[in-house]
Parts: structure tokens; sequence; C-alpha cells
């Protein structure tokens, strides 16, 4: 259970600092396993002391690794092993968090008071690295990440660890993480390096003292977030007052002549320089004190959220994750009550988070909430506005909610991002793949279009053609003209994208999901010879990277059960079928799209092996759940409703069957149009009827040619 609970949280971590959780089984002797990203890249440390990179560089790429840190905890993650092996950097510099093999999820229930203690668990760490809070056993929280992430900075910046550890004896360890005080990174360089090469006097002032103020013994002394962290290192770069230092006249002053040499060199202007530079650092001041301030109550308010404290006090049952995000919704505005920027910023991960768990409602409501609040601060044009917009359609989008709300907020959205320089136009992929997917479903095929040639246009520029990313913008391109119904373009579209997958990366879940969605293509144009080899191929790459128990494998399974059906192979497709669904049942809910189709399909399979009464009972319930979801494909009600029309046409209850095979074709009619050939399938159903039934009048009205067999 907690093994599942794990890989779920973690498959929610989306961030480009972040290695993908691609997907998980368990192998034959019952040893379950997770499937990471592969990261080709060199530790950081390695990597910066390869390059010779200089302080500054240093910090650019540790500000990285804060954000995906940060990114992390408000998902509700706190890693709990960060050091520079889990941290790789790319050839192209960009760093890469790794192995939450070891994180701390919110957990979905408290464990049963017989429960065996997880010591094994809780003690895992590298001692080197580990806050005191960790040695000491006492409970962690993202406070215990922001002093490791001290430590790698300290070693980034002083060329040493700041504990010389003689053994891993634990009470060695244990008394110099909690007792010794390390020197300060500027110490530590000099005595290292006598020649200077790595600039003590860099480190020595703001840098010595963010790294002390990052691993203070006590968790509440240090920075109340890892943004926090990371805003002190970003005004240090711009030479701005840092929250580390004491904020002493003579310290601001220094800082404004260090922004202003030049100025302050022209006699005639120090008064005034000066002046006006207190005043401005004044208001620097109070800034960085209000930031400091909220950032220190909405970690208190999260470290509640990630359960900080004791979840079991005052409860007589088990605590769900629900229950606790529910608890967090209740007070969250008495908690940060006068302060609305931590307030929206609560709501929006509350929203994430209840996303996450599919939970419609809720999540659409903070997301919402988010929303206002951010609209009301910075108005309805500003950037923080544009991205709660971008953030509330994506998961309307995500949750099946009604993509008309959605559009328009990703239209405004996406015209505030465009105005960004380029380099900060961190989610205008995103925006435009969400705006194309809900503007192909919604009959605005031409503008969905134009959205992804500027989605291709954008990896084309980022990566070039001979890029893995222009080959997943192909992908998409397929899908949408796939959703479009334009067969022939998705095919094109895919064989490329598959094609120049294959030359770069011919194994692995990605490549899996292209040939999967090219053979889909083929069989809705009824081309039935390639999709096996294609299908077999997309499960191969499944079982030599993932393995064969994961869900992506058995919805591949249940692609090669659909071409079987439509090939009269019966037997085939109702073993593949039934074997995807029982493998699937604890992992995917009922009503997912993909899960319903497959039992509508395999409804489809027993009525035509001649046990339809065995389809019954599962067509029914297919209907419910289609009605129920609003799904699509072979799962709109309207199809479904057809099929289970056919199923009691082939028990000879021909009075039963009308009503649903009339009510589905004419929804599939008015909704699809005659040619579509889930309209025709019902059309050739209706026909079937009324021969059987002795009704020649009717059986000439609904008469078809060639039947095109049923799509997903």
């Amino acid at each position: 259970r907690h093994f599942r609970h794990e890989r779920r949280v973690l498959a929610g971590l989306n961030h480009p600092n972040i290695a993908r959780l691609y997907g998980s089984g368990v192998t034959p002797a019952g040893q379950a396993f997770l499937v990471m990203e592969y990261v080709q890249g060199e530790r950081l440390d390695h990597f910066c002391d390869r390059r010779g990179l200089g302080v500054a560089e240093r910090l650019a790429l540790f500000r990285k690794v804060c954000a995906a840190v940060a990114y992390a905890h408000q998902n509700l993650v706190v890693h709990r092993d960060l050091k520079p092996a889990n941290i790789r950097v790319t050839a192209e510099g960009e760093p890469k968090l790794l192995d939450f093999g070891i994180a701390k999820l919110l957990e979905t229930q408290t464990p049963s008071p017989d429960a065996a203690p997880t010591v094994t668990l809780s003690a895992a760490m590298t001692p080197e690295y580990a806050s005191p809070e960790q040695i000491k056993g006492e409970a962690i929280t993202t406070a215990s990440d922001v002093y490791s992430l001290g430590v790698v900075l300290y070693e980034l910046l002083a060329g040493q660890r700041p504990y010389q550890l003689k053994s891993r004896r634990p009470d060695e360890v244990a008394r110099a993480i909690c007792e010794e005080e390390p020197p300060r990174p500027s110490t530590a360089a000099a005595r290292l390096d006598p020649a200077g090469r790595r600039r003590p006097r860099e480190l020595a002032g703001d840098l010595d003292n963010i790294v002390a103020k990052a691993m203070r013994k006590e968790p509440a002394r240090r920075y109340a977030s890892v943004g926090q962290l990371a805003e002190d290192l970003r005004r240090h770069a711009e030479g701005l007052p840092v929250t580390a230092r004491p904020d002493t006249l003579p310290y601001r002053a220094g800082k404004f002549v260090g922004r202003n040499k030049t100025l302050v060199a022209a006699a005639a202007l120090v008064t005034l320089a000066l002046v006006g530079g207190l005043v401005a650092t004044s208001v620097q001041r109070d800034r960085a004190r209000l930031a400091q301030r909220q950032a220190e109550q909405l970690n208190g308010f999260l470290q509640t959220l990630l359960g900080s404290n004791n979840p079991e006090a005052g409860r007589g049952r088990d605590l769900r994750v629900v229950q606790v995000l529910d608890d967090a919704g209740r007070h969250l505005d008495t908690a940060l009550a006068g302060e609305p920027v931590l307030q929206a910023q609560a709501h929006a991960t509350l929203g994430n988070a209840y996303k996450g768990l599919k939970e419609t409602e809720p999540a659409a409501r903070h997301l919402r909430e988010a929303l206002k609040i951010d609209t009301h601060l910075y108005g309805d044009g500003s950037l923080v506005t544009a991205r709660a917009k971008a953030a509330l359609a994506g998961a309307m989008i995500d949750l099946q909610l009604n993509d008309d709300d959605a559009i328009p907020l990703l239209r405004q959205a996406l015209a505030v991002e465009r105005r960004q320089p380029s380099a900060e136009q961190t989610e205008y992929p995103a925006m435009l793949n969400d705006l194309a997917s809900a503007l192909s479903t919604s009959n605005h095929s031409q503008e969905a279009a134009g959205l992804i040639e500027e989605y291709l246009a954008f990896a084309r520029r980022t990566g070039g053609e001979n890029s893995l990313p222009y080959s997943d913008a192909l992908e998409r391109l397929g899908v949408l003209q796939l959703n479009l119904g334009n067969y022939a373009a998705a095919e094109t579209s895919l064989r490329q994208s598959v094609a120049l997958s294959r030359r770069l990366s011919p194994r692995g879940p990605s490549q899996a999901e292209k040939l999967h969605t090219l053979a889909y293509v083929l069989l809705l144009e009824n081309k039935l010879d390639e999709p096996e080899g294609l299908l077999r191929e997309a499960l191969e790459c499944h079982r030599l990277t993932v393995g064969e128990e994961s869900v992506p494998y058995y919805f591949i399974l249940g692609g090669l059960g659909w071409l079987h059906y439509l090939q009269g192979k019966y037997p085939e497709a109702e073993s593949e079928l039934s074997r995807a669904l029982n493998s699937t049942r604890a992992y995917v809910p009922e009503g997912e799209q993909d899960i319903v189709g497959a039992n509508v399909l395999l409804g489809m399979t027993l009525t035509e092996e001649g046990r339809a009464a065995e389809a019954e009972p599962l067509l029914r319930r297919s209907l419910k759940l289609a009605r129920d979801n609003g799904l699509i494909g072979l799962a709109a009600p309207d199809k479904v409703e057809a099929c289970l029309g056919n199923c009691l046409l082939a028990q000879g209850r021909y009075a039963e069957a009308e009503g649903p095979l009339l009510s589905g074709y004419n929804s599939l009619r008015t909704r699809l149009g005659e040619q579509h050939p889930h309209t025709v399938e019902a059309t050739h159903y209706l026909e079937k009827l009324y021969v059987a039934w002795d009704k020649p009048e009717q059986a000439r009205r609904y008469a078809v040619g060639k039947v095109v067999p049923p799509q997903r």
C-alpha cells in the first residue's frame, strides 16, 4: 500500500530539474521497484570542479537545485537524502535531482497501533549530509532538506565538507553533526587552497552567513523554506542586503557602494547618493523582512500539512490524505489571516494536491480561490495571475471539467506568457499544449493546429529537428490530428516522431507510447497488418525498461486485444483484454477512460463469442460509468448504449434491444454524423435487429454497405 502511494505521489513531480518517474513493477520474486528517467551527466560537485566554475556560476546552478526541491516541498515531498551524488548535471548545464528513494511523503493513513515501526526506513540517510534531527531520529520536515542543501552549498563553495568525520561510528557522526560548529566556508577554502584559486574573499560575508543560517543546528533558526534560501542567494548575486546578515547601517551602506561604485566615486554626489541609497536600502530591508516573515508563516502552515506535528493527536481513526487536506483547507484563512500572498500560494498548493488525487470539486475550488486573490493583488494582466489562470485551466482539462471554460483562461494566460523574455517563458510549452488539447475537443481545430505548429517551432528553436523534444512535439501534433479525425495526417506525424525517436532513444516508455499511438491510428484506418508489430515492439520497450507489471504495459496489451477483436480472433482478444483489466484493477479507477473502453471492448468480444449473457452486466456497468464520467471514444455513452443494444439483440431480446439501439444511433448520428464509423456500426446493429425481428421495412431503412471497424 505504501509503495503504491509513493509511486503515485512521485509520478506527480513534473519539474524540469527533477528526474521523472516512468513506471514501476514487481519482479517475479516479489521485489517492488521504481523506474526513473536516466540522466546522462556528472554529479554536481564534479561538474563544477572539472569545468573550473567560479562562485557565481556555482550559485546559479545551485539555485536551480533549490527550485526543484522547493517544487517537491510544495507537492508534499521531503527528499531527506540531498547530496551531490543525487544531483546530476547534464552536458547542457541543467541539474537533475535524483533518487527520492527515502523521501518522506504525506502518509495516506496513520499506522495501526500494532504495526511494526519502520526503523530501517527512518534511519536511511547519508550521514555527512544528514541534519541533526535525522541523526537523532526526530521528526523530519522541510527544514531537514534546507540543512542538507546548506551542506551541499558549503562543499560547492569551500571544496570540502563541513565535518571531517574520521569514521561512520554512530557516536562520532552524532557528536560532529549535533555539537560541532564547522569552520566558515571562506576559512575552509583558504586552508584548502592557500593560493586563493577559490577566492575565499568572495565567500567571506554574505555567503558565509547564508551557509551558516541554512546549517543551524536548530530547525527553527534555519531558513524557513528553500525558497527563502534561494532568494538570499539571488539578493547576494544582485548586491542587495540578505536576511542572513545583521541589518546594520554600515552593512546597508556598504551594499549600496558596492552596487554604485561609479556614482559614489563622483565627489559632488556622495552625500546625495548615500542618502538616496540609505532610503532605498531601507525599503529593501523592509521587503526582505516581509519576505522572510511571509516565508516563515507559509512554511509553518505547509509543515503542519506535511505532518511535522503528530497527526494522530486527538484522532481515534485513520487519517487519510484527503482528510488532511480538508483540515488544512478549513484552517487556511485563519492560519494565514492578513497575508493574502500566502493565502493564494497555500490555496494553489492544496488545489494541486487535490488535483493529483483526482478530487475534482476541491481542486477547482482552491485553484479558483488562488486565482481570485492573485487577480486582486497583482491585476488581471500580471504574470502571476496568468500562471494562476493556466493552473486552473490545466486542472479543468485534466479532471475533464468544461473545456469551454478553460479555453478563455488559457488564451489570456498565453498572451501574457508570450510577452515575457524567452528565458523566462517557463510555462510557455505547457500552456500551448493545454490550450491546443482543449481547442481540439471544442471544434476549434484551426486554432489548435496553429498552436501545435507554434509548439513545433519552439521545440525546433530549443533543440533542433534532430532532438527528442522535436520528436515529442511531432507526437503531440499527431495526437491533435487524431482528435480532429484527420487520421492520414496523424499517421504521417506519428511515423516521423517514431522514426526520429528510434534513432535517438530506441527503448523506453516514451518510445513505447509513440508506437502505441501510431498503432492506434492505423487501427482506426482499418490497416490491420502493421499494428501487431508496433504493439509488440512497444510491449518489448516496456518489458526491458519498466517490466511487465506496469499500467502502461497493460494498456498496450489491451490495444493488442483490440486488434485481435478487429481481426476476428476473439479468444486471443478476450485473453489479452481480461489480463490487462485484471492487472490494472488495483491501480486505475474503474471510471478511467481506457479502463471503461477496454471493458466495452471485452463485452463486445464476449457477445461475438456467443456469450452475450456474460457481456450484459459488463456493458451495463460501463454505460453507467460512461454517463457518470462524461467519457468519449469507445467509452462514450451513446457508443456503449449501441453495444448494449447489440448484446441484447444477440440474446434474442428484440424489444429490449430496440430502445438502446435507437437511442445510441440517434445520438451518434447527431454528434458524429452519418459517415462516422461509430454511427455506421450502430446502423448495422439496427439492420441486424430488424432482420432478425422480421421487420423488413425498418431493416431496409438501416441497410448499410461495408461496416467500418469500431473505434476505441
